[in-house]
């Protein structure tokens, strides 16, 4: 087995995070992180932040002309699709 190097934790991160690596990666991750304190911390920050802002309460929704405007300005299309899939996984 060849040590899983930063660059390939880094394209694994939303994987890692969401649990989603199968069980022989997940075992080349929990090496790696063991023995390279950047993506260890790494990891933890971004799980902190995952659990800090789960617990954050909900907002109101925008107002109607300021949400397309923040749409238009973000791409349009591509958050609307985003919204879509995140309200399915996170509720």
């Amino acid at each position: 087995m060849t040590p899983l190097t930063c660059d390939q934790l880094n394209d694994l991160l939303g994987d890692i995070l969401d649990d989603a690596v199968e069980l022989h990666v997940r075992a080349e991750v929990e090496i790696h992180l063991g023995v390279c304190p950047h993506c260890g911390g790494l990891v933890a920050a971004c799980r902190a932040t995952i659990t800090v802002t789960r617990a954050l309460p909900k907002c109101d929704p925008l107002p109607a002309d300021l949400e397309a405007r923040l749409r238009k300005r973000c791409g349009g299309d591509s958050l609307a699709s985003h919204d879509r899939e995140g309200a399915s996984s996170s509720d």
